[in-house]
């Protein structure tokens, strides 16, 4: 794809304008469109949901997640929806035990889990898909990792949350 071959081409990861268009047509595709606020992001469920139908949407969602090609504002805002999105989809579709573009965008998820900080409210986000979906959310170890990694994430984000009921 055009974004990921120019960035990776880009010198010392530069946004190029070149990478910039690709990018923000991307954004646009993925249904992510940036709010007033400068570090916001919105996620038209329609648009990401309708891309992971198909296994190749689905891979290029987790190569953006594994090239680390969105601002962060952006994936913390596509988190929850991708997540829910992935998971409802996985688990309407139980014909295909192990699906290989799916594991791939699961560890893929559980990788920006790992390593991108994130609000309270998007790990409740997280939280509340999965416990909606059941054990189906453990299905095959790729979504195990991905249950655990949001597990794990909970002590974290609880010990920075800065909210006034916690300091209260």
């Amino acid at each position: 794809i055009a974004v990921v071959d120019g960035w990776k081409a880009a010198p010392s990861r530069i946004l190029t304008p070149q990478v910039q268009t690709a990018l923000t047509k991307l954004m646009k595709c993925m249904g992510l469109t940036q709010t007033q606020s400068q570090n916001e992001y919105q996620v038209e469920r329609g648009n990401i949901s309708t891309l992971l139908k198909l296994a190749k949407g689905q891979t290029l969602v987790a190569r953006v997640m594994e090239q680390a090609l969105l601002p962060v504002p952006a994936v913390t805002s596509l988190l929850p929806v991708l997540l829910d999105c992935q998971l409802s989809q996985s688990q309407s579709s139980k014909s295909a035990k192990y699906d290989k573009a799916s594991e791939r965008l699961f560890l893929a998820i559980t990788m920006v889990l790992q390593k991108v900080d994130m609000t309270t409210a998007t790990l409740l986000q997280c939280l509340q898909h999965i416990q909606r979906i059941g054990k189906d959310a453990l299905g095959t170890p790729a979504k195990m990792q991905c249950v655990h990694s949001v597990l794990r994430k909970g002590p974290i984000v609880a010990k920075q949350d800065p909210s006034p009921e916690k300091r209260g």
